[in-house]
């Protein structure tokens, strides 16, 4: 957008630019992908990109947030989670799992170096857990510290809450799927969360 005077963070200046380039080459039949840029903090950080909100909004076809899970290099094999954070006109969610932040979880792109010359990418399909094991403690450990002290950040929360830092994010995460903890931040208790057998 810089290079054609246009500001990221305008609405108006967003939809100029998606009339000028991305609709542009739609319309021609070739696909159109804009690659952009998150905010380094999680916080508040949902399924939008850094800048205008038009970005999305203004949007036909699909809309990804990539998550990157393990790193990438030689040697290694990386992952990425793949959600989807708009989906027009509604072909992909029925491929995907329920995701937080109102988003759903599409896949994880995997990316397996074999050496410096050689390597194979894929896209493995979401799942749901085979077992019905859930981090029932740190999400009742979540739900306490929130109707004590109110509606929190997630930094807050994780501070607040003793355990593995994936697992507190994955407790949270269920917390919210499940309707206990509002989606968006500060995140609030919604209804009481009943503590059931689990581990942390």
């Amino acid at each position: 957008m810089a290079l054609h005077g246009l500001d990221p963070d305008k609405n108006n200046d967003a939809a100029t630019f998606a009339q000028l380039l991305p609709r542009r080459i739609a319309a021609s039949g070739a696909a159109a992908v804009s690659l952009d840029h998150v905010t380094k903090s999680r916080e508040g950080r949902g399924r939008w990109a850094i800048g205008a909100q038009h970005k999305l909004s203004g949007l036909d076809g699909a809309s990804y947030v990539l998550d990157n899970r393990t790193p990438f290099g030689v040697g290694l094999t990386g992952r990425t989670t793949v959600r989807i954070a708009k989906d027009r006109p509604g072909q992909l969610r029925r491929n995907a799992l329920p995701s937080s932040e109102g988003m759903f979880w599409f896949g994880d792109l995997a990316l397996k170096s074999r050496d410096d010359t050689f390597a194979e990418v894929s896209v493995e399909p979401p799942f749901e857990r085979e077992d019905s094991w859930r981090p029932t403690k740190l999400m009742s450990a979540i739900a306490s510290l929130l109707e004590e002290r109110g509606a929190l950040s997630q930094r807050r929360i994780l501070a607040g809450v003793r355990g593995k830092t994936d697992r507190k994010r994955e407790a949270l995460d269920l917390l919210i799927v499940d309707g206990y903890v509002s989606d968006k931040t500060p995140h609030e208790l919604l209804k009481p969360y009943l503590d059931q057998d689990g581990d942390q």
